[in-house]
């Protein structure tokens, strides 16, 4: 049975976050992976202390954003 590689590093997420504000559509876009698998590495940097997440549009949508380092 074939052993399973993950396919996308959190850098890759972690790199496609700098800038400014992002939605998980634009991250998952320039990643390549699906915006569900964007959702889930976004709220792994939250996790981690390393991103923030910002509602929008009266709660319909949601930003993230990379943390500046202190």
């Amino acid at each position: 049975m074939p052993k399973f590689e993950q396919q996308y590093k959190l850098e890759d997420f972690r790199q496609a976050l700098k800038g400014g504000f992002k939605t998980a559509g634009f991250v998952a876009k320039k990643v390549g992976s699906a915006r569900s698998t964007a959702v889930i590495y976004l709220e792994k940097l939250i996790e981690s202390g390393e991103a923030e997440k910002f509602e929008v549009d009266d709660g319909q949508s949601f930003v993230w954003m990379l943390k500046k380092e202190e």
